[in-house]
């Protein structure tokens, strides 16, 4: 009687994390015997690949849809938050993404399909949107600071704004030399 009323009172994500769990030992076992053929998987590997798929189906089963209705309920209007919130939400968002394409080149791994291309978008995606958007927003992250030093708003110690400076400079000439080469890979033909 327990086990009914227990299983009457789930949720959907509830729901969804209960068949997450087979999944994640079913694509455990297909990767092991994908990466050693001939070879039967023991229960450790298993075990082991199969937290790491099951954290991360649960990473992406319970966090994209909720950030996804705190996105919505944002852009609707119907609540609002400060910019500090909306960078958390919109990193947050972007760890799940990545989170998502880990888990979906694991399963494509482990059910035989061809990965080479989940490695060309995931290189092209690391090298022209995530690593340029990390160091632009760092390097806002700092002028920041500076900013509001300079305006009166909030004064800092000379070492911080010293610090702050430095890394500022070190990082804009790093994101105009990565720049530079990102562009001078791409006008280079393969082979050269």
């Amino acid at each position: 009687m327990w086990p009914t009323l227990i299983l009457a009172q789930l949720t959907p994500f509830g729901w969804a994390l209960i068949a997450a769990m087979p999944a994640a030992v079913f694509i455990a076992i297909k990767f092991i015997k994908r990466t050693n053929p001939g070879e039967r998987p023991g229960c450790a590997g298993v075990a082991y690949v199969a937290t790491i798929c099951f954290i991360l189906m649960l990473f992406v089963i319970i966090f994209l849809p909720l950030l996804s209705q705190r996105m919505y309920q944002g852009i609707t209007g119907t609540r609002s938050g400060s910019f500090l919130e909306w960078v958390t939400v919109g990193g947050c968002f972007v760890m799940v993404l990545g989170m998502f394409y880990i888990m979906s080149w694991g399963i494509a791994f482990a059910l035989g399909r061809n990965t080479k291309r989940f490695a060309r978008v995931g290189i092209q995606l690391l090298s022209w949107l995530l690593l340029p958007a990390a160091m632009l927003f760092m390097l806002s992250m700092l002028c920041y600071v500076l900013y509001l030093h300079f305006a009166g708003e909030k004064r800092q110690p000379f070492w911080v704004i010293a610090v702050c400076l430095l890394f500022a400079v070190i990082l804009f000439l790093g994101f105009w030399g990565y720049l530079k080469m990102l562009i001078n890979r791409q006008r280079t033909p393969p082979g050269q």
